[in-house]
């Protein structure tokens, strides 16, 4: 594993951390926090993997696993969102807290993509590309996970109004 492999691990997993974290927390479904945050990790797991790829040609093989991580990322996102619990308070607004199955479901979703990072890792020579990818699953899979909590708590899509 390279170092640069390892840095990406060590990123992802303390991400996941604070993710976690505050998520356990009680706190307000709001409209566009975790949207900017969805779209921040998603431009630096862009970036990390153009890094990734510089001067190698990809094939068709690591982009189905990467592709494939992403909707196993979405998929589990969206069991983050079911397991969540939702209510409103008295101003009517609406309070999320994740649960003991929402923090397992992190767990689960951070070893997916670690699974995931082998079968792209024997898809390809190009050294670190599984780990280049966990920013942009978290991306995905956060802002899956988000979305579908929103529309739980019965707002609008993002870009919409009420």
């Amino acid at each position: 594993m390279s170092n640069n492999a390892l840095i990406d691990i060590v990123i992802g997993v303390a991400v996941v951390g604070l993710l976690l974290a505050r998520q356990m927390r009680a706190r307000p479904v709001r409209e566009g926090s975790a949207t900017r945050i969805s779209v921040i990790l998603g431009v630096i797991g862009l970036i990390e993997l153009s890094d990734a790829t510089k001067g190698h040609p990809v094939g068709a093989g690591p982009v189905a696993w990467i592709v494939a991580s992403l909707v196993v990322g979405g998929a589990l996102g969206a069991a983050r969102a079911f397991s969540t619990k939702i209510w409103r308070v008295q101003d009517g607004s609406a309070m999320s807290q994740g649960t003991v199955v929402t923090a397992v479901l992190w767990v689960v979703s951070l070893g997916a993509h670690l699974a995931m990072e082998v079968g792209i890792d024997h898809s390809t020579k190009i050294a670190g590309l599984g780990a280049s990818s966990l920013l942009l699953y978290l991306a995905v899979s956060l802002g899956v996970q988000r979305e579908v909590l929103r529309r739980r708590a019965g707002m609008p899509a993002v870009g919409t109004r009420w």
